[in-house]
C-alpha cells in the first residue's frame, strides 16, 4: 500500500479518526503518473485510466450494485437507498478491482466516482493544433475517444490524499508451494469476490483424484468478515489468527471467533516483542465460544503443530 498526495489535503478526514489506522508504506507497481489532478471552484479532480475488461466493487454497504463498471456513483447517507446510485448507510470512497488493486480516497465529503467512462480529447486536440478539421476523415479523427477512464469529484476540497493497495487474490502461488511438499492442491480463484461459496468449492474438488482416505482442507480467503458467514461444505471451522494482529480481533470480529470449532494462535514466538495482551484475547473467546480448543504455534519455528494435528486426527477418526 502506498499514499499518494494530491493538491492539499483536508485535516478533518477519516484516517485521523480511526484508532486502528496504521499506514506502512509499501512499493506498489500502480504508477502516480497514471493521475490527472486539477481543482476548480467547486472542488478538485482526479483521474486516471483503468483497463477494457475491468471490474469495480466496493464502496462501502452498496445494496443495490455489486459490480460498479460503467456506473455514477456519489456516496451519499441515505438508509433506504432506492437506486445503484452509490446512496448507502454506510458508504466508503474505497473500491476494489479485479485487477489486483484498489484504492482508498481519504475524504469525508460526498464524493462521485465516474466508474469508468469514455474520455474525448478530440476537441482539445483541435484547439491545441490550431487549425480546423478539414475533411469528414479528419473531422472525425479529432473526435476519437480514448481508453477507459475513472474519474473522482470531490466537492469543496482542495486535495486528497490516495491510498493505492495492491493485491494477489489471483495467482497459485500457495497451490505451487504445496505441490513442492508433494501435498495434492487445487487452487481456486475468486475473481475480487472476498469469500469461497459452495458451487467454487464443489466444482474444485471435482478437480481432485482422491486415492485414499485423507483430510481436505479449504483455505477460505484471508479475512474474519466474509469467510465466517457462509457454510462452503466443511465438517468444521478452523480459524487462524496471528499475535500481530493484537489481541482484540474476537471483540472485533465476533462471529467468525463464535463459529470456529478450532483456533490457531500463530506467530507466538514474537510474543516477547509485541503488546498482547493474552488474557483479553482468550477472555474474548470465551465469552463468544466456550468449546474451541486454541493452540499456540508458530509457522516460523514449528511450535505447537503436533497436538493441533492430533486434534484435527481425532476430529476425522484417523487417530491411528
Amino acid at each position: 500500500m502506498k499514499k499518494f498526495t494530491f493538491g492539499t489535503p483536508e485535516q478533518l478526514v477519516p484516517s485521523r479518526f480511526c484508532d486502528g489506522f496504521r499506514y506502512t508504506p509499501t512499493e506498489v507497481s500502480y504508477p502516480v503518473s497514471n493521475f490527472t489532478f486539477k481543482t476548480m471552484a467547486s472542488g478538485c479532480v482526479l483521474e486516471f485510466p483503468i483497463e477494457d475488461d475491468c471490474h469495480i466493487f466496493g464502496f462501502g454497504l452498496q445494496l443495490k450494485q455489486f459490480d460498479h463498471r460503467g456506473r455514477k456513483l456519489r456516496l451519499d447517507v441515505n438508509a433506504d437507498p432506492v437506486a445503484p446510485d452509490g446512496e448507502s448507510h454506510a458508504p466508503v470512497p474505497f473500491f476494489v478491482t479485479n485487477k489486483g488493486y484498489g484504492m482508498y480516497f481519504d475524504t469525508a465529503r460526498y464524493a462521485e466516482f465516474y466508474c469508468g467512462k469514455q474520455k474525448n480529447t478530440g476537441k482539445n486536440a483541435a484547439k491545441s493544433s490550431g487549425s480546423f478539421a478539414g475533411s469528414e476523415a479528419e473531422l472525425y479523427a479529432v473526435r476519437q475517444d480514448t481508453g477507459l477512464v475513472m474519474s473522482v469529484r470531490i466537492p469543496v476540497a482542495a486535495g486528497v490524499d490516495v491510498y493505492v493497495i495492491e493485491g494477489d487474490i489471483e495467482s497459485d502461488i500457495d497451490t505451487e508451494r504445496l505441490r513442492k511438499q508433494h501435498v495434492k492442491a487445487a487452487q481456486i480463484n475468486t475473481f475480487g469476490a472476498c469469500h469461497l461459496d459452495a458451487p467454487l468449492v464443489h466444482n474444485a474438488v471435482h478437480t481432485m483424484d482422491f486415492d485414499a482416505p485423507g483430510i481436505l482442507f479449504i483455505e477460505n480467503v484471508g479475512n474474519l468478515v466474509c469467510p465466517a458467514e457462509l457454510d462452503i461444505g466443511e465438517h468444521m471451522k478452523l480459524l487462524i489468527v496471528s499475535v500481530a494482529d493484537g489481541s482484540d480481533k474476537p471483540y472485533k470480529y465476533p462471529l467468525a471467533f463464535e463459529k470456529a470449532d478450532m483456533i490457531l494462535l500463530n506467530k507466538v514466538d514474537l510474543m516477547p516483542y509485541l503488546d498482547f495482551d493474552e488474557e483479553f484475547f482468550m477472555k474474548g473467546i470465551r465469552h463468544l465460544n466456550k468449546n474451541a480448543p486454541v493452540f499456540k504455534v508458530s509457522g516460523k519455528i514449528g511450535e505447537g503443530y503436533e497436538e493441533a494435528a492430533k486434534w484435527i486426527c481425532e476430529k476425522a477418526g484417523m487417530s491411528d
